[in-house]
């Protein structure tokens, strides 16, 4: 028998099972394999129906997960949450995915704080002339860890305003 002590449950899981389903799931090893077959049919067809019950709840059909839990709120959410769920190499992948997210968002709020401080008049908050984001003045609130981060950030963020 493979060794699933590492497999986690997700909300689904937990919504279209009950307390009685996961006593024949336990159960079902220490039966004769002809019980085991039909028990794990009538587990599979009881998830099934508890599944069917639970979309037939929501009023809207464009909302039936979501009249349960609210929808993530953006891909990084969402893969966040199917992170722990994947194996080892995937999670690792799913991080230089969300790293590669972010650091679009990154760019993006960067882009328009750019075109923020240069459509400011002359002499406006936080602005002189010829000046962009202060990274100097940001810089010398950070650790020399975060600093390096931060330059690290700032030369990403150049080379992607080149393409």
């Amino acid at each position: 028998m493979a060794d699933f002590s590492d497999v986690k449950f997700t909300e689904f899981d937990y919504w279209s099972s009950d307390p009685h389903l996961q006593m024949l799931k336990a159960a079902l090893p220490f039966m004769e394999l002809s019980q085991q077959r039909f028990l794990s049919m009538v587990v599979r067809i009881q998830e099934l129906r508890h599944t069917m019950d639970l979309y037939g709840q929501a009023q809207d059909p464009e909302l039936e997960i979501c009249a349960l839990e609210k929808a993530p709120a953006s891909p990084i959410d969402m893969l966040a949450a199917v992170k722990p769920f994947a194996p080892a190499r995937e999670q690792d992948f799913i991080d230089v995915i969300m790293n590669f997210i972010q650091g679009f968002q990154i760019r993006r709020n960067y882009q328009e704080m750019q075109d923020s401080v240069s459509a400011q008049p002359e002499g406006g908050p936080g602005s002189s002339p010829g000046t962009a984001f202060p990274f100097e003045q940001l810089k010398a609130f950070l650790s020399p860890q975060q600093q390096n981060q931060l330059e690290n950030i700032q030369l990403v963020l150049q080379a992607m305003q080149l393409i």
